[in-house]
Protein backbone atom coordinates (compact mmCIF):
# COMPACT_ATOMS: atom_id res chain seq x y z
CA UNK A 1 0.00 0.00 0.00
CA UNK A 2 1.60 3.28 -1.52
CA UNK A 3 -1.29 5.98 -0.80
CA UNK A 4 -2.61 7.47 2.42
CA UNK A 5 -5.84 5.73 3.44
CA UNK A 6 -8.59 7.61 5.23
CA UNK A 7 -9.66 5.65 7.94
CA UNK A 8 -13.05 6.66 10.37
CA UNK A 9 -13.47 5.11 13.68
CA UNK A 10 -16.81 4.81 15.14
CA UNK A 11 -17.29 3.65 18.83
CA UNK A 12 -19.16 4.97 21.65
CA UNK A 13 -16.90 3.70 24.54
CA UNK A 14 -14.47 6.95 24.58
CA UNK A 15 -11.26 4.81 25.82
CA UNK A 16 -11.74 2.38 23.12
CA UNK A 17 -12.07 4.86 20.61
CA UNK A 18 -9.22 6.11 21.91
CA UNK A 19 -7.00 3.40 21.66
CA UNK A 20 -8.15 2.64 18.44
CA UNK A 21 -6.56 5.79 17.27
CA UNK A 22 -3.65 5.20 19.16
CA UNK A 23 -3.06 1.61 17.79
CA UNK A 24 -3.75 3.22 14.21
CA UNK A 25 -1.32 6.38 13.98
CA UNK A 26 1.22 4.19 14.04
CA UNK A 27 0.98 2.80 10.44
CA UNK A 28 2.73 6.26 8.80
CA UNK A 29 0.16 5.22 5.17
CA UNK A 30 -3.06 5.54 7.59
CA UNK A 31 -4.69 8.79 8.58
CA UNK A 32 -7.62 8.94 11.20
CA UNK A 33 -9.32 11.49 9.43
CA UNK A 34 -12.66 11.49 11.55
CA UNK A 35 -14.04 9.58 14.95
CA UNK A 36 -17.37 9.06 15.94
CA UNK A 37 -19.63 8.12 18.82
CA UNK A 38 -22.49 6.90 16.59
CA UNK A 39 -23.64 5.93 13.13
CA UNK A 40 -25.37 8.17 12.08
CA UNK A 41 -23.18 11.03 12.39
CA UNK A 42 -20.52 9.12 10.21
CA UNK A 43 -23.28 8.53 7.72
CA UNK A 44 -23.47 12.15 7.49
CA UNK A 45 -19.74 12.03 7.36
CA UNK A 46 -19.25 9.70 4.72
CA UNK A 47 -22.06 11.88 2.02
CA UNK A 48 -19.45 14.83 1.93
CA UNK A 49 -16.06 13.23 2.40
CA UNK A 50 -13.78 10.53 0.96
CA UNK A 51 -12.96 7.44 3.05
CA UNK A 52 -11.17 3.93 2.66
CA UNK A 53 -12.08 2.16 5.76
CA UNK A 54 -14.48 2.50 8.25
CA UNK A 55 -13.65 0.62 11.72
CA UNK A 56 -16.91 0.25 13.62
CA UNK A 57 -18.60 -1.55 17.07
CA UNK A 58 -21.00 -3.60 15.98
CA UNK A 59 -23.00 -2.96 19.34
CA UNK A 60 -23.49 1.27 18.93
CA UNK A 61 -26.59 3.09 20.20
CA UNK A 62 -29.76 3.84 18.67
CA UNK A 63 -28.46 2.59 14.48
CA UNK A 64 -25.91 -0.54 15.57
CA UNK A 65 -22.99 -1.20 13.62
CA UNK A 66 -25.38 -3.94 11.74
CA UNK A 67 -27.60 -1.68 9.68
CA UNK A 68 -25.21 1.07 9.36
CA UNK A 69 -22.87 -1.33 7.74
CA UNK A 70 -25.55 -2.15 5.10
CA UNK A 71 -26.13 1.46 4.99
CA UNK A 72 -22.93 1.95 4.03
CA UNK A 73 -22.28 -0.25 1.63
CA UNK A 74 -25.59 1.14 -0.10
CA UNK A 75 -24.43 4.70 0.13
CA UNK A 76 -20.71 3.89 -0.91
CA UNK A 77 -20.15 -0.01 -1.55
CA UNK A 78 -15.95 0.88 -2.10
CA UNK A 79 -16.31 1.87 1.21
CA UNK A 80 -14.19 -1.07 3.46
CA UNK A 81 -15.90 -1.97 6.64
CA UNK A 82 -14.51 -3.21 10.04
CA UNK A 83 -16.86 -4.82 12.07
CA UNK A 84 -15.88 -5.10 15.88
CA UNK A 85 -17.76 -7.38 18.74
CA UNK A 86 -17.14 -8.22 21.95
CA UNK A 87 -17.28 -12.40 22.37
CA UNK A 88 -21.06 -12.28 22.71
CA UNK A 89 -23.55 -14.95 22.40
CA UNK A 90 -23.76 -17.10 19.49
CA UNK A 91 -26.73 -15.59 18.12
CA UNK A 92 -25.20 -12.12 18.06
CA UNK A 93 -22.20 -13.35 16.55
CA UNK A 94 -23.99 -15.06 14.06
CA UNK A 95 -26.50 -11.71 13.06
CA UNK A 96 -22.90 -9.49 13.20
CA UNK A 97 -21.87 -11.31 10.27
CA UNK A 98 -24.52 -10.55 7.69
CA UNK A 99 -23.98 -6.70 8.20
CA UNK A 100 -22.81 -6.61 4.65
CA UNK A 101 -19.01 -5.79 6.10
CA UNK A 102 -15.90 -6.84 4.46
CA UNK A 103 -14.45 -7.83 8.19
CA UNK A 104 -15.49 -9.23 11.11
CA UNK A 105 -13.34 -9.47 14.33
CA UNK A 106 -13.45 -10.15 18.13
CA UNK A 107 -11.89 -6.72 19.79
CA UNK A 108 -9.15 -8.42 21.90
CA UNK A 109 -6.76 -8.14 19.11
CA UNK A 110 -3.10 -6.31 19.87
CA UNK A 111 -1.62 -3.46 17.72
CA UNK A 112 0.11 -5.88 14.97
CA UNK A 113 -2.76 -8.25 14.69
CA UNK A 114 -4.85 -5.07 14.23
CA UNK A 115 -2.61 -3.47 11.70
CA UNK A 116 -2.43 -6.94 9.61
CA UNK A 117 -6.59 -6.65 9.56
CA UNK A 118 -6.42 -3.78 8.23
CA UNK A 119 -4.14 -4.33 5.43
CA UNK A 120 -5.64 -7.30 4.15
CA UNK A 121 -9.28 -5.36 4.41
CA UNK A 122 -7.43 -2.29 2.68
CA UNK A 123 -6.22 -4.71 -0.20
CA UNK A 124 -9.48 -6.25 -1.32
CA UNK A 125 -9.51 -9.43 1.16
CA UNK A 126 -11.80 -9.95 3.80
CA UNK A 127 -11.27 -11.54 7.21
CA UNK A 128 -13.82 -13.15 9.82
CA UNK A 129 -12.35 -13.91 13.25
CA UNK A 130 -11.74 -17.63 13.85
CA UNK A 131 -14.03 -18.01 17.15
CA UNK A 132 -16.66 -16.18 14.66
CA UNK A 133 -16.45 -19.03 12.25
CA UNK A 134 -16.73 -21.89 14.74
CA UNK A 135 -20.00 -20.17 16.09
CA UNK A 136 -21.41 -19.55 12.73
CA UNK A 137 -20.52 -23.43 11.78
CA UNK A 138 -22.09 -24.49 15.28
CA UNK A 139 -25.16 -22.29 14.56
CA UNK A 140 -25.39 -24.35 11.18
CA UNK A 141 -24.96 -27.86 12.94
CA UNK A 142 -28.30 -26.77 14.84
CA UNK A 143 -30.59 -26.11 12.12
CA UNK A 144 -33.41 -28.23 11.63
CA UNK A 145 -32.80 -31.20 9.84
CA UNK A 146 -34.86 -29.78 7.19
CA UNK A 147 -32.85 -26.55 6.51
CA UNK A 148 -29.33 -27.87 7.19
CA UNK A 149 -30.07 -30.65 4.88
CA UNK A 150 -31.74 -27.28 1.91
CA UNK A 151 -28.57 -25.29 3.15
CA UNK A 152 -25.27 -27.56 3.06
CA UNK A 153 -26.85 -29.04 -0.68
CA UNK A 154 -25.68 -25.46 -1.94
CA UNK A 155 -22.61 -25.64 -0.97
CA UNK A 156 -19.34 -26.74 -2.95
CA UNK A 157 -17.11 -29.32 -2.18
CA UNK A 158 -14.64 -26.80 -1.16
CA UNK A 159 -17.25 -24.96 0.66
CA UNK A 160 -17.81 -28.20 2.84
CA UNK A 161 -14.49 -29.49 3.25
CA UNK A 162 -13.36 -25.78 4.40
CA UNK A 163 -16.25 -26.49 6.98
CA UNK A 164 -15.01 -29.41 7.81
CA UNK A 165 -11.28 -28.51 8.20
CA UNK A 166 -11.91 -26.09 10.48
CA UNK A 167 -14.24 -27.41 12.80
CA UNK A 168 -11.44 -30.02 13.36
CA UNK A 169 -9.21 -27.62 14.08
CA UNK A 170 -6.16 -26.69 10.71
CA UNK A 171 -4.88 -23.55 11.06
CA UNK A 172 -5.83 -21.12 8.50
CA UNK A 173 -1.78 -22.22 6.90
CA UNK A 174 -2.64 -25.47 6.44
CA UNK A 175 -6.39 -24.92 4.73
CA UNK A 176 -4.24 -22.86 2.54
CA UNK A 177 -1.85 -25.64 1.65
CA UNK A 178 -4.61 -27.78 1.02
CA UNK A 179 -6.41 -25.60 -1.14
CA UNK A 180 -2.94 -24.63 -3.03
CA UNK A 181 -3.87 -20.88 -2.88
CA UNK A 182 -3.04 -17.91 -0.90
CA UNK A 183 -4.32 -17.54 3.08
CA UNK A 184 -5.75 -14.19 2.69
CA UNK A 185 -8.04 -16.25 -0.57
CA UNK A 186 -9.66 -18.46 2.03
CA UNK A 187 -12.27 -15.42 2.96
CA UNK A 188 -13.92 -16.61 0.03
CA UNK A 189 -15.37 -19.55 0.93
CA UNK A 190 -16.55 -17.90 4.39
CA UNK A 191 -18.23 -15.08 2.64
CA UNK A 192 -19.73 -17.64 0.36
CA UNK A 193 -21.51 -19.63 2.70
CA UNK A 194 -22.68 -16.76 4.51
CA UNK A 195 -24.11 -15.29 1.45
CA UNK A 196 -26.09 -19.10 0.84
CA UNK A 197 -27.03 -19.09 4.13
CA UNK A 198 -28.70 -15.95 4.76
CA UNK A 199 -30.66 -16.89 1.27
CA UNK A 200 -31.79 -20.01 3.13
CA UNK A 201 -32.51 -18.80 6.92
CA UNK A 202 -34.41 -16.01 6.27
CA UNK A 203 -31.84 -13.36 7.22
CA UNK A 204 -34.77 -10.37 8.32
CA UNK A 205 -36.66 -12.92 10.78
CA UNK A 206 -33.31 -13.34 12.40
CA UNK A 207 -32.49 -9.62 12.68
CA UNK A 208 -35.75 -8.93 13.87
CA UNK A 209 -35.45 -11.63 16.73
CA UNK A 210 -32.01 -10.43 17.73
CA UNK A 211 -32.71 -6.27 17.35
CA UNK A 212 -33.26 -5.23 20.34
CA UNK A 213 -30.74 -7.42 22.05
CA UNK A 214 -28.42 -5.83 19.79
CA UNK A 215 -28.93 -2.23 20.23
Amino acid sequence: MSKDYNIVIVEDDTLSRFTLKKMIHQKDNMYISADFDNAEDCIKYITNNDVDLIIMDALLPNMNGIEASKTIKKINPNIKIIILTPETSEINIINTLFAHADGYFIRDFKQDNLQKIIFYTLSGHGGIDKRMQFSLFNYINKLPNKVYSEFTGTLTSNESTYITLTINGFSKSEIATYFDMPVANLYRFIYSILEKLQSKIGLENLYQEMKYDLC
